[in-house]
């Protein structure tokens, strides 16, 4: 379950990364969003990197920070955060 207001079925980028890398490589999402294919790429034995553009004025960015934190086991250490 994901508060993210676009959540997708973690099935579809499982799909994507059995089939197009192998266990060990990067998978890269450039639409970060609530961390669906970094976690469903970890669990898959693969490593995850992942963009976010979010407006550090608006009162949601926290929430998906900590959401992104917990889905994925990144911390303030993993995480770059550029203004």
């Amino acid at each position: 379950h994901s508060d993210h207001p676009a959540p997708f079925p973690p099935k579809l980028p499982e799909v994507a990364i059995k089939l197009y890398t192998v266990p060990r490589e990067i998978v890269l999402d450039p639409f970060l969003g609530s961390a669906t294919t970094i976690e469903r790429a970890q669990a898959l034995d693969r490593k995850g990197v992942g963009y976010e553009n979010m407006d550090a004025e608006s009162e949601d960015s926290p929430d998906f920070v900590d959401m992104i934190k917990n889905r994925t086991g990144a911390n303030n250490e993993t995480l770059d955060s550029f203004s």
